[in-house]
């Protein structure tokens, strides 16, 4: 939905706003409709109080995105100006810039930077998988870096959610940019504040409290809070209570497969207790974020093992051949932030893909500087370098060679299974239809590989083996 709220569950805030006029005249609040100085380009999106247009200026050509407040709405002046002060006050690479402001007889409008990607919402939706830990730190890093600026500005937000952390560009997963200053307010430490505002799933326990008092301290703990649901939901897909009660007596459900260092910090957000309550500054130099290394990526140290193996074996056989490309797409629509990311990391000149300078410091950072002539032969091949499709090929081989649990599961997904599985079945890879592959081939190699409980089950790690041996018999 890019750049407003969805799916909010919030009551609006008491800012004491006594002089709404003065505000509008020290923002400079254009009386005239936006539409006389841009051309509307389409919808972004709509939330509970606003609607988001792109636009183009008529004279500049600059593409904007403009936040439209309805004047029937209830509140909506004071929301307006509430994040037109807020919006005026900060200056960061990850908060939404603010370029001018206008009011005619229908609505109140905000122009905006236009950010091209997707908001964090859209894309855990669209996900079947979990973020890798590597993958969330990323992610959680340039959230707090925002919620750390506004913080040290005296500003809390009050309604931190996937959906109002939008990525700037669709490519880009190492930049989120915070959105959506309606509810937020400027605070004092020593002040207090009778506000109960955010929505449901990430707001703080001690906002629901009927006798809910907070100072201004407290309020940033609560949008530290809201930073713990997010954090757990990239790493489960899950919200981490399922009731009030839950809440209420702090039983948070952590997981062995979470590393010691993220139990640490997740347990250190989502505590009741205000005071032990990590702040963003201290998020910023926890553990878990600090030890997170760009080698440690899944997709990374997959492309890394597919080099290697072409290194080694430059030829696949057909079958084996025939499932990397059958795993492509799972690859594309799972981890196209990683793969996204990984070619942007390495592009020196931001062209969108690698030639030969990047290529070798791909290899030199991964220690695979040995198998770069691979990368070299198939950026000749290909005339315009390592792009996207190259990547997700090498990955779908690293991962048949790895037979990680990531890999396991960009397999099941590959071959149908909604809900992955640890073991594939002979009418899964024969519904698929593996291109240019003898269903007699399919019969043999099931027979050959362990059988697990019935003659038609296979693990996904004997099936990866099978295929990769595949290659050593036709070679």
């Amino acid at each position: 939905m890019g750049q407003c709220s969805t799916k909010s569950e919030v009551s609006q805030p008491n800012n004491n706003m006594s002089q709404p006029a003065d505000i509008a005249d020290r923002f400079g609040i254009l009386q005239r409709s936006p539409w006389e100085v841009y051309e509307r380009r389409g919808d972004i999106g709509e939330g509970g109080f606003s609607k988001i247009y792109r636009a183009r200026h008529r004279t500049t050509g600059k593409d904007v995105a403009i936040k439209s407040l309805d004047k029937m709405l209830k509140h909506s002046r004071d929301t307006f100006l509430i994040e037109v002060k807020l919006l005026n006050a900060v200056n960061h690479e990850s908060v939404i810039n603010i370029h001018e402001t206008y009011e005619d007889k229908h609505a109140y409008y905000i122009i905006l930077d236009l950010l091209r990607g997707k908001d964090l919402f859209e894309v855990l939706d669209a996900k079947r998988d979990v973020f890798s830990e590597v993958i969330a730190a990323t992610l959680i890093r340039s959230m707090m870096e925002a919620v750390r600026y506004c913080h040290n500005k005296n500003i809390v937000h009050l309604d931190l959610k996937p959906e109002n952390f939008v990525f700037e560009k669709a490519s880009d997963i190492n930049r989120l940019v915070l959105v959506d200053f309606g509810l937020g307010r400027i605070v004092r430490d020593d002040a207090y504040y009778r506000d109960r505002v955010g929505s449901m799933q990430y707001i703080a326990p001690e906002m629901i409290e009927e006798t809910s008092v907070c100072s201004g301290v407290t309020l940033k703990a609560c949008d530290l809070w809201s930073m713990g649901v997010i954090l757990y939901i990239l790493v489960t897909g899950l919200i981490p209570f399922s009731n009030w009660e839950e809440v209420k007596v702090g039983r948070l459900r952590l997981t062995k497969s979470m590393s010691k260092e993220l139990r640490d910090l997740l347990k250190n957000l989502l505590t009741r207790d205000t005071h032990k309550r990590l702040t963003a500054d201290q998020v910023l130099n926890h553990p878990w974020l600090t030890s997170m290394s760009v080698k440690k990526n899944p997709i990374y140290e997959a492309v890394a093992a597919g080099v290697d193996y072409l290194a080694q074996k430059p030829k696949l056989s057909p079958l084996m051949e025939s499932v990397v490309s059958l795993m492509h797409e799972s690859i594309v629509t799972e981890d196209k932030h990683e793969i996204d990311a990984l070619i942007e990391e390495f592009d020196v000149d931001n062209d969108g893909t690698w030639n030969e300078i990047d290529i070798k410091g791909f290899t030199e950072r991964l220690g695979i500087k040995g198998s770069e002539t691979v990368l070299i032969e198939l950026s000749d091949k290909t005339g315009t370098g390592i792009g996207k499709p190259e990547l997700v090929w090498l990955a779908a081989i690293g991962m048949l060679v790895q037979k990680t649990n990531s890999s396991k599961k960009r397999m099941a997904f590959s071959f149908g299974q909604r809900k992955p599985k640890p073991y594939i079945t002979r009418q899964e890879v024969i519904r698929v239809g593996l291109k240019g592959i003898d269903p007699k081939l399919i019969n043999d190699l099931f027979a050959n590989v362990p059988v697990q409980e019935r003659s038609s089950i296979v693990l996904f790690e004997d099936f990866a083996d099978a295929i990769v041996a595949s290659n050593t018999l036709d070679s």
